[in-house]
């Protein structure tokens, strides 16, 4: 029944030690797996993580080591029972020293004693077997211990170091929250200024087209104002011809009034016979007067409409340079609007782009954030499996306490064993000399 336990034990005892070594070299692979996966691998905020599948390998090693001597430690209990036979056979020897007594002669006698120092002999020296084998069980057990406690400092750090691995998944996690906000804030500005700049780029290229349109209306303007300028230079040389026309006839009226007067000179001279005549003069002299009046009327008129003329070719002059300047400002604004153009097609263009990086910082932010959710469940397995070795090791602790209670049993045993031992010896030898003396 006692061998089934101990069976049941063992078989319990291994199954836990390869359960714990599968899944540590599973969450090590898959952890320096993931490490690598996100970028960690080689970076400085990854040495901790690193370092914590590292351990869990190598801790799981360990404890493979630390069955394994417990193993060794539980067998080696069977050989107490080799002992205790050896106690049956001391007991036998005592019994057969009683034998001795019965002996027929001392021939016999000495034979027994011989067989029965040769089996003490035989017995001390399996007992300082044990003895050696129980202290070397007992340095190993002592090396265990303090190997336990390394272990045990060990899983600490590690804890430690999967605190502070939590801590900065968690720090990256509210990073990446805010990143987001701003990403969404971002790309929501840049919406607008894509929508905005379409609509200025809509408005400015209405303003060209406006002003390119005004520019040939201003075109079309200073020609008819040059052709009206040139009109009325045409009607202020007309002006001048006609003045000219008027100061002959004016030469002409007084001409004729000269000869009016002639005429009537020389009709006084003819006397009743002139009196016809000089009538006709005086009619003449004053249709001539009449002339020379309508002249100098006309010759007021025609001066004071050269100096319209000339005032409207004035003003024409100046309204055509006028027309020029602002012909030059209106080029000028359109060369304006162009750049602005220019500018607002640039800062759509620039808003797309933004509007793309936006949007390809917003998928790397998302494929970051999974990341970093796959970082935290590994963080979150090795602290689970970190736990788990942390309970093993406690059960294997307690476990080699026990054992150092039992080899501490077994060393005190064997003391015994050792003192009764040497007293049964001393006896054989001091029952042999008295056979030898017989």
């Amino acid at each position: 029944m006692k061998n089934s336990k101990k069976s049941m034990i063992l078989l319990w005892i291994s199954s836990t030690f390869a359960i714990i070594l599968i899944q540590a070299v599973f969450n090590y692979l898959r952890g320096m797996a993931m490490l690598k996966e996100l970028g960690y691998f080689n970076a400085e905020s990854g040495i901790g993580l690193r370092n914590i599948t590292v351990s869990s390998l190598l801790l799981s090693i360990l404890v493979a080591i630390i069955f394994y001597v417990c193993f060794m430690i539980i067998s080696n209990k069977k050989n107490n029972k080799s002992i205790n036979k050896e106690n049956d056979e001391e007991k036998l020897q005592v019994q057969k020293i009683s034998d001795i007594s019965k002996a027929k002669n001392n021939d016999e006698a000495l034979e027994i004693c011989r067989e029965l120092n040769s089996s003490t002999e035989e017995v001390s020296v399996s007992i300082s077997e044990l003895s050696n084998f129980t202290e070397s069980q007992a340095v190993s057990i002592e090396q265990l211990s303090a190997s336990m406690e390394e272990m045990s400092s060990g899983i600490e750090q590690t804890a430690e170091n999967i605190q502070q691995a939590s801590d900065f998944v968690s720090t990256i996690h509210a990073t990446i929250s805010v990143l987001t906000d701003s990403i969404a804030e971002v790309a929501e500005a840049a919406e607008v200024l894509t929508k905005e700049s379409g609509n200025a780029r809509v408005a400015v290229s209405d303003g060209n087209e406006i002003i390119t349109t005004a520019i040939s209306e201003m075109n079309n303007v200073s020609t008819r104002i040059r052709d009206l300028a040139d009109s009325i230079l045409i009607l202020g040389k007309s002006a001048e011809e006609i003045g000219k026309i008027i100061e002959v006839i004016k030469n002409i009226a007084n001409q004729t009034n000269m000869l009016s007067l002639n005429a009537s000179i020389e009709a006084a001279r003819a006397g009743e016979y002139g009196r016809g005549f000089a009538v006709v003069a005086r009619s003449i002299k004053e249709l001539s007067d009449r002339s020379k009046d309508a002249t100098t009327s006309i010759g007021d008129i025609i001066r004071k409409i050269q100096l319209d003329i000339k005032e409207a070719v004035d003003k024409s002059n100046k309204g055509l340079e006028e027309l020029e300047t602002g012909m030059s400002l209106v080029k000028a604004s359109g060369d304006s609007i162009s750049k602005i153009l220019s500018v607002v097609d640039k800062t759509n263009q620039y808003a797309i782009s933004v509007t793309e990086s936006t949007r390809l910082q917003d998928e790397s932010r998302r494929e970051v954030m999974e990341s970093v959710d796959e970082l935290t469940s590994v963080v979150q397995e090795i602290s689970a499996t970190t736990m788990e070795e942390s309970a093993s090791i406690q059960q294997i602790a307690s476990g080699v306490e026990e054992v150092k209670g039992c080899i501490e049993e077994l060393a005190a045993g064997t003391e015994e064993i050792t003192t009764v031992t040497s007293a049964i010896s001393g006896r054989w030898k001091e029952l042999m000399v008295l056979l030898d003396e017989k």
